[in-house]
């Protein structure tokens, strides 16, 4: 999965079907969008069009 920076899951999926991985991460830093990924719509297809909100915090407080 790769997340943006508000957290959220904008991709899902092997890393090798990507393009160019460090573009992508290079345009999330610019807080662009990722090319060939489709934006997350809402409603019930949010979790598989991307769109899960990730607390990090409480994530890295677990893994403490």
């Amino acid at each position: 999965m790769i997340l943006d920076k508000q957290g959220t899951i904008v991709y899902k999926g092997h890393p090798a079907s990507r393009k160019d991985l460090v573009k992508d991460f290079n345009d999330l830093i610019a807080g662009k969008p990722l090319e060939g990924v489709e934006a997350a719509g809402g409603g019930d297809d949010e979790e598989e069009a991307g769109g899960n909100a990730v607390d990090k915090d409480t994530i890295i407080a677990q893994m403490e």
